[in-house]
């Protein structure tokens, strides 16, 4: 629900309350949900930036993928191409990923 929250942008600025308290969760997917869906409900380009680039940079020195990064990515417009060379890196790993696929697609 946090990555489509994500795709209204500023449409919804009424979730933020909602999002908030799960950048505490222990669940590490969630958390980067939430991140994600408010640096896009906020229009913050530089923590967007951030979480992208880092989620990313995990992934492609092998440590554990995460799904919902793919997502986040695939749905990105295509104005991150600093994220190209490391969705090449954890596609060399993750060979199927049809998200990040679709992502480098764009």
């Amino acid at each position: 629900a946090a990555l489509e929250l994500a795709d209204r942008g500023a449409a919804a600025k009424e979730a933020v309350p909602a999002l908030k308290p799960l950048l505490a969760d222990p669940y590490p997917e969630l958390r980067f949900a939430a991140v994600f869906a408010l640096a896009r409900i906020e229009n913050d380009l530089p923590a967007l930036r951030k979480l992208m680039t880092q989620a990313f940079e995990r992934a492609a020195r092998g440590r554990s993928s995460s799904w919902a990064a793919a997502v986040a990515f695939e749905k990105l417009p295509p104005d991150f191409p600093e994220l190209i060379p490391l969705a090449a890196a954890w596609l060399e790993r993750d060979t199927f990923n049809a998200r990040l696929t679709a992502g480098l697609r764009k």
